[in-house]
Parts: structure tokens; C-alpha cells; sequence
């Protein structure tokens, strides 16, 4: 059952002039860098029942160091994250296999721009869903899109 449909706050800088906030120019995920420090953590709080976040956003960049991220709940599934907020390769791995992210979708190596418009039909040649079914396996397939350091 869907709990809530809602925006994490931004920092204070962002609302008055989002260009005077770094965003670093690698990022897939630009609003990362514009959301509060702890507006996931106040999320979470206002939606105490929720046990998992869809994000469309990405991950703030402190995510590690949120409540939210240290609990059992909630749990995350995200679209083109950055998942250098994750850290390294193997966090990314222990995070799927912890089960704190669910389900990532992340854009296929090779494949045309998303930009032109996406059919249901071209969802598996554009990107690939990632769980911790596959993560391991799509490690070796896909190295370059995971965090190295």
C-alpha cells in the first residue's frame, strides 16, 4: 500500500539560489547535493509505518550518514542512483545483500539516450534491474557502474 507521495526538504541555499550549491558535475542525481542534511531522516520520521522509499532523486550525498540509512527501516529502491554516496563496489554488493536496498535500476552500458523517449518495451535495452539476485553477476558484466574507490 502506498504510505505517501512526498519531497524531502531542500537546504535553505537551494530554495533561495540552487546555483550557489555544488553539484558535483559526475553526478546522475543533481538533486543529492540540494536536499537538507537530514531530510530523509525527517521523512522517515513523518512516515514512521513506511517501510520502503522509491526514490526518483537518488540518495543525498550524506546518506551514510543518516538514522534512516543506519536502521533496518526503511528500505530503498532508487532510480539511476549515484551510488558513489554508497561508497565502494563492495558496499554497494552488502546493500543489496542486507537488503537496505531492495532494487536499483541503473542505465544499460552501450545503450541509446533515454532522452528520445522510453516505451515499456525498451526498458530491458536501456537499463538493467539490479537486486541481490543479480548484483553479483552484473558486477562481472558491468564493472564500470560501480564506484571503484
Amino acid at each position: 500500500m502506498l504510505e505517501a507521495i512526498a519531497f524531502p526538504e531542500l537546504k535553505p541555499e537551494a530554495r533561495t539560489n540552487p546555483r550557489a550549491v555544488f553539484i558535483d558535475g559526475e553526478t546522475t542525481t543533481p538533486l543529492s547535493f540540494l536536499v537538507g542534511p537530514d531530510a530523509f531522516d525527517k521523512l522517515a520520521g513523518q512516515h514512521p509505518q513506511a517501510s520502503l522509499f522509491v526514490s526518483l532523486i537518488g540518495l543525498p550525498a550524506n546518506v551514510k550518514e543518516l538514522q534512516c540509512w543506519q536502521e533496518e527501516k526503511p528500505k530503498f529502491v532508487l532510480l539511476l542512483p549515484d551510488l558513489r554516496f554508497v561508497g565502494n563496489a563492495t558496499a554497494v554488493k552488502q546493500s543489496l545483500q542486507k537488503g537496505k536496498i531492495v532494487a536499483m535500476v541503473l542505465p544499460k552500458p552501450g545503450a541509446p539516450s533515454v532522452h528520445h523517449g522510453v516505451s515499456k518495451t525498451d526498458f530491458d535495452r536501456l537499463f538493467i534491474l539490479v537486486t541481490a539476485d543479480n548484483i553479483e553477476q552484473t558486477m562481472l558484466d558491468h564493472p564500470q557502474l560501480f564506484p571503484a574507490k
